[in-house]
């Protein structure tokens, strides 16, 4: 794989959307980019409704408090809103 350099939120997004980035390489880069751990064996549509909602709920704002590992927390995840 080619090297990248991502920046912002909205790169990281736009990287793990892309076809040709296989799930085990989006995991890696979303646990560097967004130092968190991915303990569940969630598929790429997963993984990246999570991104979407852990960079929604936690990364744009000024707290610092921030969850450390991805978690489902809904077994539908179109629930979250």
């Amino acid at each position: 794989m080619e090297q990248i350099t991502i920046n912002t939120t909205t790169q990281l997004l736009e990287f793990i959307k892309r076809k040709d980035v296989k799930k085990q390489d989006a995991k890696r880069v979303i646990k560097k980019a967004l130092n968190v751990l991915i303990l569940a064996d969630y598929t790429k549509e997963q993984l990246i409704s999570e991104t979407e909602y852990y960079i929604e709920n936690f990364s744009n704002n000024n707290s610092k408090e921030r969850p450390l590992v991805f978690t489902m927390y809904l077994p539908d995840i179109g629930n979250r809103k």
